[in-house]
């Protein structure tokens, strides 16, 4: 048993310190509170930006939240201060701290005859019942009683390494004696939510955990940029380019995203592979409007075994200035060339009842459109020094299932653009913490092998 000392409150629970809390009811309130706070060693405010024209959950939000402050085992009493006119009037609040057993008083700008005479009668009070936790006296209580309350609080390079593992150890030390740690923000739980769910007491709690972080994930914005500085001959000096710039913009289990922005693979390990035959994941992203969804979805709760994911976009190429500077002179190269890809896969299984899942499904790229530029070669035995490439609504049509040809084609027309794509299917297989993975990838290219013409080589 491990004892440490602390104050017992009129309610039962345990506090470590023993704060004089002044909360203000709205933003109105608050300077005044603070002033009032600054006057009493050892009062606490906590100004915020809330409390006025506030309503429904919102309203609620805002009051459960001042009320669980005034409420916190480490506080001995409170001081509600307020203006008069707010939405959330300060009895409401008082009225509801006051059930745990505490003293709290409450003082209003416009009873008291304005913000001066308000900070003189709220110090008085304050400094009251200052004197009164002054004579509290700690007691010595079992660890088992003590909630940690745990929050982020700006992370630099080395939380991952020395303080976001001590408090782990610390949480961990505390619960195995019987107490408990609370971890604040759901959202900080996005890509470490399963090493948590794996520790919860039951498979119910761990759903619930998991369904908690991925409905923050579904009603998410997010945004990036990332530039890449370049020094290249002494003739062109030092040149910007913009590797990711992008915005995403996410409603349940579909995203729209809008820019050039690094894309993980849909079905190869994203640790263990460095790119599929189609889309690989070390070239310059393409800037590109892209409807997708991301994660495998369900199809309802009846069918569980079945879930589908993909996406479709379409973009503009961003290397035509290097091809014109780089490639060989007299070389074909093309500028300002369109981009179309797409991805459909389809899963197999449920691994909570069955270890085997099996994944199959169809990615496509297409680059067409854009002026090409070559004067050593010949179109309808004409020389010419710039071409320009189809790119109306029918040429965004025909990009989707490689219909029609290219005007630099000549006579080896084939298929809108250039064409690629590769089939892939994946079998999974996981045992606890253990999973193997058996790939199969069938690449094409125009078409020749998209249907198995020649048979399946």
């Amino acid at each position: 048993m491990i004892k440490i000392k602390g104050f017992r409150r009129e309610n039962g629970r345990w506090g470590i310190r023993n704060h004089l809390l002044v909360i203000p009811t709205s933003v109105c309130a608050s300077e005044t509170a603070s002033r009032i706070a600054s006057l009493v060693p050892g009062a606490v405010a906590i100004p915020h930006q809330h409390g006025c024209c506030q309503v429904g959950e919102d309203y609620k939000q805002t009051v459960r939240t001042l009320v669980g402050f005034g409420c916190n085992p480490n506080v001995g009493a409170v001081l509600v201060v307020g203006l008069g006119c707010e939405g959330i009037q300060p009895a409401v609040v008082a009225d509801a701290i006051r059930k745990s057993g505490k003293p709290v008083e409450t003082v209003i700008i416009q009873e008291c005859g304005g913000t001066l005479k308000t900070i003189a009668k709220g110090a008085e009070i304050c400094a009251e019942l200052s004197r009164k936790l002054a004579t509290q006296t700690r007691e010595e209580f079992d660890i088992s009683e003590l909630v940690l309350g745990l929050e982020c609080g700006g992370s630099d390079p080395t939380s991952g390494i020395a303080s976001n593992p001590s408090v782990g150890k610390a949480s961990n030390f505390l619960i195995d004696a019987g107490g408990s740690s609370i971890l604040s923000e759901t959202t900080e739980l996005i890509g470490a939510e399963h090493l948590v769910a794996a520790r919860c007491v039951t498979q119910e709690l761990a759903d619930k955990l998991v369904y908690m972080v991925k409905r923050v994930e579904k009603k998410s914005i997010g945004y990036g940029v990332d530039l890449a500085l370049i020094t290249a001959s002494s003739q062109r000096g030092l040149r910007a380019y913009i590797q990711q710039a992008y915005a995403d913009f996410e409603c349940k289990w579909l995203r729209l995203s809008v820019g050039s922005k690094q894309r993980p693979m849909m079905m190869k390990d994203r640790d263990l592979s460095s790119g599929s035959q189609t889309f690989g994941i070390n070239a310059r992203p393409i800037p590109e409007v892209r409807i997708e969804v991301p994660e495998y979805v369900t199809l309802g709760k009846k069918v569980p075994w079945l879930a589908l994911k993909g996406h479709f976009s379409y973009g503009m190429m961003t290397d035509g200035k290097w091809q014109r500077d780089y490639v060989t002179p007299g070389t074909h190269y093309v500028r300002k060339a369109l981009y179309h890809s797409k991805a459909g896969f389809i899963r197999l299984g449920n691994e909570k009842k069955f270890p085997l899942t099996f994944e199959a499904g169809l990615e496509m790229a297409c680059e067409f459109g854009g002026t090409a530029y070559n004067p050593n070669s010949r179109v309808f035995n004409e020389k010419f020094e710039k071409v320009k490439i189809g790119s109306s609504f029918k040429d965004f049509i025909r990009a989707i299932y490689g219909g029609g040809h290219d005007i630099t084609d000549g006579s080896y027309n084939n298929a809108k653009g250039n064409t690629l794509g590769s089939w892939m299917f994946r079998l999974n297989g996981k045992i606890k913490d253990w999973g193997l993975h058996l790939y199969y990838d069938h690449f094409f290219e125009d078409h020749s092998q998209l249907f198995m013409q020649y048979g399946w080589r």
